[in-house]
């Protein structure tokens, strides 16, 4: 706004398109931070527990509300859910991450056929669920623990990732979002699956350097 003799003159310049650009500069710097700490806080250790538990907390809440990491066992045989083990979960709200623990020590248990998490083994590739997500997953699990603490959770959307490594699985990482948070956008999924790849390798080799120990031991002995 100008002041002049005849009056006032208000200019008006259209800042939207400068805005959204800062915006996309912005997510695209944390998206890519991310990234990087994960990176970095895997690779720094090879005890795979541990690496289980960061990857959880790292993805929360960049990538997600709530996640699940899950690993499979050494097998070489078909893969299947009796090879898996959920290892990993957390929650930003303190809160609910109880309601998430409890929910993760039940869910693979409570799972029907047809489970995304059994579509994920089997096409190698990530599963959206349709949303709301609370209801289309309570409608593939059996009464009991696992379903009450979905319904305390309420995710609205959900993904799974396979966390993939040397032509193999070695995991799956479930990211959930509340209704609050929106739904995953197409660069949301672009580093989610960076997330993944970065994820993967790094409990591979986690992995590895553990069996290359426990056979060290075992020469030893």
């Amino acid at each position: 706004a100008w002041p002049g003799p005849d009056g006032l003159s208000v200019y008006f310049v259209d800042v939207t398109e400068r805005h959204r650009q800062q915006d996309g500069l912005a997510r695209a710097a944390r998206q890519a931070q991310l990234v990087a700490d994960v990176t970095a806080a895997l690779v720094e250790t090879l005890d795979v527990e541990v690496a289980v538990g960061r990857l959880a907390q790292l993805c929360v809440p960049s990538l997600a509300d709530w996640c699940i990491v899950t690993l499979t066992d050494d097998q070489e045989e078909a893969l299947d859910r009796r090879h898996l083990r959920d290892v990993g979960c957390w929650h930003v709200d303190p809160a609910l991450r109880a309601a998430v623990e409890s929910y993760t020590a039940h869910r693979l248990q409570a799972l029907g056929q047809e489970s995304f998490v059994d579509r994920v083994i089997a096409t190698r590739t990530a599963q959206p669920v349709p949303e709301p997500a609370h209801r289309t997953i309570a409608a593939l699990l059996a009464d009991g623990e696992a379903k009450d603490m979905l319904a305390v959770l309420r995710p609205e959307h959900a993904v799974l990732l396979p966390l993939r490594a040397r032509g193999r699985i070695v995991g799956i990482l479930s990211l959930f979002r509340d209704a609050d948070h929106g739904p995953f956008t197409p660069e949301d999924l672009t580093t989610a699956w960076e997330v993944a790849g970065r994820a993967g390798l790094a409990l591979d080799n986690a992995r590895l350097y553990r069996q290359q120990r426990l056979l060290a031991e075992a020469l030893q002995r």
